[in-house]
C-alpha cells in the first residue's frame, strides 16, 4: 500500500513543481511575443517560455533559462581568471607581439613605398569632373595607387604588402584581446544555460525514476499478494 501512496504523491507533486509568474506581451514591427515566467521549485531556476514570433523566428512554447546578470558577470570573471581564459589571452598576446614585430620589420620598406607612390600619384590627374572629388579623396587615392603600383620596384611592393598584412593582424588581434570580456560573457551564458538544463533534466529524471520504482514495487507487491491468496485457496 505504501508504494502506491508514494507513487500517487509523486505524481501529484508534478503540477506543484512549477510556479507561474507574470506573462509579458511584446509588440513591435518585427515581433509579437508572449513571454511566460516560470520558476522551478525543485531547482530554484527561473525559466522563460516563448510564444509568438520575433523577426524570422517563430516560437511555440520553447523554454529558456532566465539568467541573473550578476551571476553571469561572476561566472565570466571566473572564466577570465581560469587557466583556459589566461591561456587564451596569453596566446593572443603572443600572436600580437609577433605581428607587431613583423610590422616593424617591414616598416622601412613600407615607408619607401609610400613616398615613391605619392611622388608618382602627384603626376597623375584625376579623371573625375566632380569638383568635390579632390586629389586627396580616398576613392581617387585608391585608384591612383593601382595605376602607379606597376611602376614601383617589386621589392618595395612586397615590403608594403607584408607591412599591411601585419598591420591587419595587429588590428584584428588587438580587437580580439579587447573583446575577451565579451567572449567570457558569452561563454558564461552558454555554461550557465547548459547547467540549468542539466539540473532540470536530473530533477526530472530522479522524479521519473522514483515514480517508476513506486509503480514497479506496487505491481510486484500486488502480484505477490495475489499469489499468496491463490495458494491459500488451493
Amino acid at each position: 500500500m505504501l508504494p502506491v501512496v508514494i507513487g500517487l504523491l509523486l505524481l501529484a507533486a508534478w503540477p506543484f513543481r512549477w510556479e507561474k509568474g507574470p506573462t509579458q506581451t511584446v509588440h513591435g514591427s518585427d515581433e509579437d511575443l508572449k513571454i511566460v515566467h516560470l520558476r522551478d521549485r525543485w531547482t530554484g531556476q527561473n525559466w522563460l517560455v516563448y510564444y509568438g514570433w520575433h523577426g524570422e523566428e517563430v516560437y511555440s512554447g520553447e523554454t529558456y533559462p532566465h539568467l541573473n546578470e550578476e551571476v553571469i558577470a561572476k561566472e565570466a570573471s571566473l572564466i577570465l581568471k581560469s587557466p583556459e581564459g589566461r591561456k587564451k589571452k596569453q596566446d593572443l598576446e603572443a600572436k600580437l607581439a609577433e605581428a607587431k614585430e613583423e610590422k616593424k620589420k617591414h616598416s622601412y620598406g613600407h615607408t619607401q613605398y609610400l613616398r615613391l607612390a605619392e611622388q608618382l600619384k602627384a603626376k597623375l590627374e584625376s579623371p573625375y569632373d566632380d569638383p568635390w572629388l579632390t586629389a586627396t579623396d580616398p576613392v581617387w587615392q585608391m585608384e591612383a595607387e593601382q595605376i602607379v603600383r606597376p611602376s614601383i620596384p617589386p621589392e618595395l611592393v612586397k615590403e608594403c604588402d607584408a607591412w599591411r598584412n601585419a598591420n591587419r593582424r595587429v588590428k584584428k588581434l588587438t580587437e580580439q584581446i579587447n573583446k575577451l570580456p565579451e567572449w567570457a560573457q558569452k561563454e558564461a551564458k552558454k555554461r550557465l544555460t547548459q547547467e540549468a538544463y542539466r539540473k532540470r533534466n536530473i530533477a526530472t529524471g530522479i522524479w521519473a525514476g522514483l515514480v517508476g520504482i513506486s509503480l514497479l514495487t506496487s505491481v510486484y507487491l500486488f502480484v505477490r499478494e495475489k499469489r499468496k491468496n491463490d495458494s491459500r485457496l488451493l
